[in-house]
């Protein structure tokens, strides 16, 4: 079992043009097998406005990546990597089988 956070945001821009931001975690050592990963997002303001912090992207044995947006209703439509780090938001993971401890079937 492993367990982290990561406040490593970045800027992306979705295929239709809505700006989010993005937090990588990456494994270190690299996993034995692809884990089942179960991740939150924490911070002072504006968490509960957010959609994206439980969709993991591109798993593999090395991490992860989430994007997490505002839901389209919020007034605030953009997100920052300035904003996330003002807000201290932080991606909390914990991944379960990554040392072969769970067998994936």
């Amino acid at each position: 079992l492993r367990f982290g956070m990561a406040a490593n945001w970045e800027n992306v821009i979705d295929s239709h043009g809505q700006r989010s931001v993005q937090a990588t975690v990456v494994y270190d050592p690299p996993c034995k097998a692809k884990p089942v990963v179960v991740t939150s997002l924490s911070g002072v303001l504006q968490t509960w406005a957010t959609t994206g912090s439980t969709s993991i992207y591109n798993m593999t044995e090395s991490g992860f990546h989430v994007v997490v947006k505002f839901t389209p209703h919020y007034t605030r439509r953009t997100v920052t990597d300035t904003l996330a780090q003002k807000w201290e938001w932080s991606l909390n993971w914990l991944a379960a089988g990554c040392d072969g401890d769970v067998p994936m079937e």
